[in-house]
């Protein structure tokens, strides 16, 4: 339980003493996961609308418990310790709506539409699949063909590397931004609230 409150309530909120290793780590954890979401959202669409809100509600409901949630967080260990499993998951649903905002922020930057991704992707392959087929024209006969296999999937495997650590590392990028503006919005919070630093 200490390990969550940590990650999710902050250096500010938490005794968190100790964990900044396990904030790092609960990052990547976290970037994994979305990512993981997110390919799940991509290959089943139909199920999509179950969870992504549409965009002004996520951005809206992620900015009400980015500022509402720090002063039920100050007062976190006053709370009914059954009281505070609600907090933690506020926290939660802040991250999530808040990656998913800037997320779909990203897409439309990009002028992509995530139910049309997985499309889109894959017609980007073949059309390497074919470029790399066309420059191994002049290999005749069955070696040539080995080779133009070999290097087709070489080329496509190397392409979704590429795309799956881009998108890994854009996704600690967002949830680490977010701890940090949690941070400094907490930080500066504190000092009109002032909470007793001795935590029970």
């Amino acid at each position: 339980m200490e390990y969550w409150e940590s990650i999710l309530l902050g250096p500010v909120w938490s005794d968190a003493s100790g964990l900044k290793r396990g904030r790092r780590s609960a990052t990547l954890f976290s970037a994994f996961a979305w990512l993981i979401v997110t390919v799940a959202l991509l290959l089943v669409p139909q199920y999509q609308h179950f969870l992504i809100p549409p965009s002004p509600y996520s951005l809206i409901l992620g900015i009400v418990l980015f500022f509402a949630l720090p002063f039920a967080a100050a007062q976190y260990y006053r709370l009914h310790i059954l009281l505070r499993p609600l907090i933690l998951l506020g926290y939660l649903l802040m991250f999530y709506n808040l990656c998913l905002s800037i997320s779909q922020s990203i897409w439309r930057r990009i002028d992509v539409v995530p139910v049309e991704l997985p499309e889109r992707i894959l017609d980007f392959i073949n059309a390497r699949v074919e470029t790399v087929a066309l420059y191994l024209k002049s290999l005749e006969g069955f070696t040539g063909s080995i080779i133009s296999v070999v290097a087709g999937v070489v080329y496509v495997a190397f392409i979704i590397i590429f795309i799956v650590v881009l998108a890994f590392l854009l996704a600690c990028l967002i949830i680490r931004f977010i701890s940090v503006m949690q941070k400094i919005y907490d930080s500066q919070l504190q000092k009109i609230l002032r909470p007793k630093e001795e935590f029970y």
